[in-house]
């Protein structure tokens, strides 16, 4: 594993072969080996492009530069921000900063495709722009990291928001699965054939999007809004969460419900209903009913 700490004395002296820099008032640049997996740590507002070869260029506060670290192991590159390395006194300098000063810009240049990108710590991935494996791309956001995408297009895509993580994109997939918890917070826009949507833990969804298949499972405290279309779709809701899928047209649902859930939906053809424990359901449109079962729970057929 090679471990560079941002500083030209270091750079120079211990790695001449292996990367380049330059540092101008907190700017810098740095060659690397080309990478798969892209790990981002601190408030660092991220640029992913393609490129002829791999390297990073960072933009800090010229205070703060001698606390980045770019670690490279192994086909996986690691940008972060060492603060707790920092005095007592240069954390408070560093708490003082302002929004405008707290963020540190780092544009991504990789000759390879990536199959995974990971953000910490309030990283927030603006640009992504033709990087991603065509086969499977993972993202993971988590401790207030962000994503604000316009278009991320691979085959399978896999996104993860956790601990107030958010998210603002677009994706064109085969398959496409969205994992979220801990308070995240996401709007998504999707084409795909299937999409899996799992919440949890106080999390929320705005969604619009075409699919072939849906599938919904929601828990705890989450909240679900939904637009768009799909041709069959699955909802597996508990706890007190609830999921609004008025402007979702399902052709077909099968719908699973218990606790205090509540959902409300569109369904034109068939509709399969298992509720129980005083869930609440509301439909619009004049689908055949399948009944599982129903049990402590209410169903009502909304107007229009």
């Amino acid at each position: 594993m090679k471990r560079y700490i941002i500083l030209l004395f270091i750079l120079l002296t211990f790695f001449p072969q292996t990367l380049s820099a330059r540092l101008d008032e907190g700017t810098f640049n740095v060659s690397c080996t080309m990478f798969y997996e892209l790990n981002v740590s601190g408030d660092f507002e991220v640029e992913i492009h393609p490129s002829d070869s791999s390297s990073v260029s960072v933009s800090v506060n010229p205070a703060f530069k001698d606390y980045v670290v770019l670690d490279e192991s192994e086909g996986v590159l690691s940008l972060s921000f060492a603060e707790q390395d920092m005095s007592a006194e240069k954390k408070r300098e560093f708490k003082s900063l302002g929004p405008k000063d707290l963020v540190f810009k780092a544009v991504v240049y990789t000759s390879a495709p990536l199959s995974s990108i990971n953000l910490e710590d309030n990283a927030c991935l603006t640009v992504c722009r033709s990087v991603a494996d065509s086969s499977f791309l993972s993202i993971r956001a988590s401790d207030n990291a962000s994503v604000k995408l316009d278009t991320l297009v691979s085959s399978k895509v896999l996104l993860d928001f956790s601990k107030k993580a958010s998210g603002s994109l677009f994706v064109a997939a085969r398959s496409l699965t969205v994992n979220e918890g801990g308070s995240a917070k996401v709007s998504l826009g999707y084409s795909c054939e299937s999409c899996e949507l799992n919440l949890g833990a106080n999390s929320s969804i705005e969604s619009d999007g075409l699919s072939s298949d849906l599938g919904v499972s929601s828990r705890g405290t989450s909240k679900l809004t939904l637009a768009g279309k799909s041709l069959n779709s699955k909802f597996e809701i508990s706890g007190s969460s609830s999921v609004a899928a008025l402007d979702l047209e399902s052709i077909d649902a099968q719908v699973k419900m218990s606790s205090l859930s509540s959902l409300k939906l569109f369904c034109r053809d068939n509709l399969q209903l298992d509720l129980s424990s005083g869930s609440t359901l509301g439909f619009k449109g004049t689908p055949r009913i399948e009944i599982i079962q129903v049990k402590a729970s209410n169903i009502t057929p909304l107007e229009g």
